[in-house]
């Protein structure tokens, strides 16, 4: 009797949490057709839950633990601009090893794969922080601290012309330009001039120079100490033995959300 009592109570808590999530989406996507996947989404969740708590387990290949798609989940909601490779190379991170053909499969079957979308607005609560630190105390923010780069390399574009190097040169700083016919040459670092933007100058108002530059280096930093690159495997660079880790007890599963670049990410780890 006391194992049915539990059940029906795990049952009902889960439905309820389902619904209050379910109503949180709909409130960013109501003016859209998206909510009936949504809708979708919710019920298919319920009865995978379901069938977890009652029916005994299928023979076969075991599924995925439902604490990992309830944190991939968790992941996209907070994350909306993330897709599977980069929310894959997260869980990997934490020694949750789950391909992102799976991941994508998870977020279609829960609805929460929607159009795709040229903007991803940021919360009210991240612009409130972004501009709080700037008309409050640090109103004067720049790359203090930083040094100017010894050489700026780039392309043979006609924007240049022949004042570009004249300018470097009076900042001790070399022009060093790609090979001609070599796009490949410029690969890496407009890959890295799209992800800036994807992530942070397509997302909030610009005011001023200060502003911009205090927004490029705090990215910067984060880019190259925090952020997973799918070109070294979903490594981070100058960190050793990240995807070596041991799968945690996904049984215990607990996870500890923060914030980073005011609000604009949420990342997640394993908490001890």
């Amino acid at each position: 009797m006391e194992k049915l009592k539990t059940k029906i109570r795990w049952t009902a808590s889960y439905i309820q949490r389902i619904f209050a999530e379910l109503i949180a989406d709909l409130w960013d996507y109501y003016c859209t057709p998206y909510p009936f996947l949504l809708f979708l989404g919710a019920f298919r969740r319920i009865a995978r839950r379901i069938r977890i708590i009652w029916l005994p387990k299928p023979p076969g290949r075991p599924p995925i633990h439902e604490n990992v798609v309830d944190l991939i989940i968790d992941m996209k909601r907070c994350n909306k601009i993330w897709g599977a490779q980069r929310m894959s190379d997260e869980l990997k991170l934490m020694g949750i090893k789950v391909s992102n053909k799976t991941v994508l499969k998870i977020l279609r079957q829960k609805g929460l794969v929607p159009p795709r979308m040229k903007l991803s607005p940021p919360s009210w609560t991240s612009l409130i922080e972004t501009y709080a630190r700037f008309y409050l105390p640090v109103n004067n923010c720049s790359f203090s601290g930083a040094l100017f780069p010894d050489a700026i390399v780039h392309d043979r574009d006609g924007i240049y012309g022949k004042w570009l190097p004249h300018v470097l040169k009076e900042f001790g700083a070399l022009s060093v330009k790609t090979q001609p016919h070599c796009p490949w040459q410029n690969s890496y670092v407009e890959r890295f001039n799209l992800s800036i933007k994807t992530e942070v100058l397509n997302r909030i108002p610009i005011l001023n120079l200060a502003q911009l530059n205090e927004s490029c280096s705090t990215y910067m930093s984060w880019y190259n100490t925090r952020r997973p690159h799918q070109g070294i495997d979903g490594a981070i660079p100058g960190k050793v033995d990240q995807n070596n880790r041991n799968m945690p007890s996904l049984d215990a599963l607990k996870i500890e959300k923060f914030s980073e670049r005011n609000g604009l990410a949420t990342h997640f780890r394993l908490s001890a």
